[in-house]
């Protein structure tokens, strides 16, 4: 969050050098808090492909703040204006806003899930002690960088392998009739919970392929997610065109796998 403001030559201003001092504050804060959790979440990202996306949420996040930077120095500075009219409410919304943060916390540490609802606080946090250091002007400049460090969250395994079952199935059967339509023979088998395309090559030897969840393209869809956030927020248009970007990217995205899965089996039962 401190680099979305080192393109500011207005840092010179003794207002914004002092906004800087505050927004260290929130860093560090989130940093004591949070650590252990961001620490968990950041390993798993580097060992697991189903999070990999995780870790390019901070660098989004960080661009997503220093596009704002001008309306986001202009708020800061605004700040004495808006504290005339309702001095303490923004505080007290601030002071609650962290209040329900810590409490999510304390509940999720009594579940099985603890670090999904510690992470999912983290917005929370952030957006309190935004209120509580600058102002309501400031909190709606970065309303959407800070709710989109709920993507840090990373979805549990139990439901994410659900979902990849789901979609390995879908897109077995999608790949077997696409395989079937170029013209080779196959049919659909599970083998231990999996499913499976089965071919018969050139020479008549039996092929198997296992369509587990890391081909099911659940893992893609999770990247596909957060760039469409991303995305669809950049992009200056109606808010009707944006959510037409996402679904025909969507929809290409899955044909262009079936498509890719149909035609790699294909090849493979004319190579052998």
């Amino acid at each position: 969050m401190l680099v979305a403001f080192a393109g500011l030559k207005a840092f010179r201003s003794s207002g914004l050098q002092f906004a800087l001092l505050k927004l260290a504050v929130i860093v560090f804060a989130v940093i004591a808090v949070y650590f252990k959790d961001l620490s968990l979440v950041f390993a798993d990202a580097l060992q697991y492909a189903g999070y990999s996306y995780i870790l390019l949420i901070p660098a989004l996040v960080t661009y997503l703040l220093y596009r704002k930077r001008k309306m986001l120095a202009a708020a800061v500075l605004n700040e004495d204006k808006t504290r005339d009219n309702t001095r303490h409410l923004p505080t007290i919304a601030g002071f609650l806003l962290c209040v329900i943060a810590f409490a999510v916390i304390i509940f999720g540490s009594q579940t099985f899930s603890p670090l999904q609802y510690h992470l999912i606080s983290l917005p929370i946090f952030v957006a309190g002690l935004t209120l509580i250091l600058f102002n309501p002007a400031t909190l709606r400049q970065a309303i959407f960088p800070i709710v989109f460090l709920i993507f840090l969250t990373p979805l549990p395994l139990f439901y994410l392998n659900n979902a990849g079952a789901i979609l390995s199935a879908g897109s077995t059967k999608a790949a077997s009739a696409f395989v079937n339509f170029l013209g080779a023979e196959s049919w659909i088998s599970v083998v231990s919970g999996t499913p499976a395309i089965n071919l018969i090559s050139s020479d008549n030897q039996p092929l198997l392929f296992i369509v587990d969840i890391a081909c099911s393209g659940i893992y893609s869809i999770l990247g596909f997610v957060v760039f469409a956030a991303f995305v669809a927020y950049v992009v200056r248009d109606k808010i009707w065109k944006k959510l037409a970007i996402v679904a025909i990217g969507r929809i290409s995205q899955f044909i262009g796998k079936v498509n890719y899965d149909g035609v790699l089996f294909n090849k493979k039962h004319e190579k052998k």
